[in-house]
């Protein structure tokens, strides 16, 4: 229906104004000369598909250096592989958008958890250009070594060129470690 309203305003700028078209990362600006030779900017279209995601393809064990101090999800043997990229690049778990037009993102992750202490509290956050979104912070409490949880995250926030997207953990104690078993995370339009 979208693809529809826009094809019918297209069809009907068309009718009234010469058509020209500057395409850019991101999205494809249309821009009209009016009768007077004006330049008109009449909206932009976005791709559906703007997006991807990561996952760990090698699972790893994260030690926590200083209890209740929040680190990338990336030591031991973890390995990300990422899939689907529409306008974003993956590197070690980093989903960095590199359109050219601010977007609304929608964060997602679903996280496998083995512990590795025999009392321990982890917690899970987004974020943003290195900087966690204390908002999204998630717990799980373990009363048990090897004992495995699931956590989920998710998030909306405005992406604009070069805003890299991460997820950090922490644990209660120094020196903590636990095991990342399986994650998927995704970025994604809204």
């Amino acid at each position: 229906m979208k693809r529809l309203f826009i094809l019918f305003f297209l069809m009907i700028s068309i009718a009234c104004f010469t058509q020209t078209k500057t395409i850019s990362s991101g999205g494809e600006n249309l821009v009209t000369k009016d009768k007077d030779g004006n330049v008109v900017i009449t909206g932009m279209i976005l791709g559906d598909d703007v997006g991807g995601m990561t996952v760990i393809t090698t699972a790893g064990i994260q030690t926590i250096g200083t209890g209740g101090t929040f680190e990338k999800l990336f030591e031991g043997n973890m390995v990300y592989t990422g899939y689907h990229l529409e306008l974003f690049t993956e590197a070690d778990g980093r989903l960095t958008y590199k359109g050219a037009n601010t977007i609304h993102l929608t964060l997602t992750a679903a996280i496998s958890v083995e512990s590795g202490e025999i009392a321990q509290v982890t917690n899970y956050r987004f974020a943003v250009k290195g900087a966690t979104i204390e908002d999204s912070n998630m717990p799980i409490t373990f009363t048990a070594q090897d004992h495995a949880a699931d956590v989920t995250l998710k998030w909306f926030c405005i992406a604009e060129t070069n805003d890299y997207y991460e997820i950090y953990a922490t644990s209660d104690t120094n020196g903590d470690t636990f095991t990342i078993l399986n994650l998927v995370f995704a970025v994604e339009k809204h």
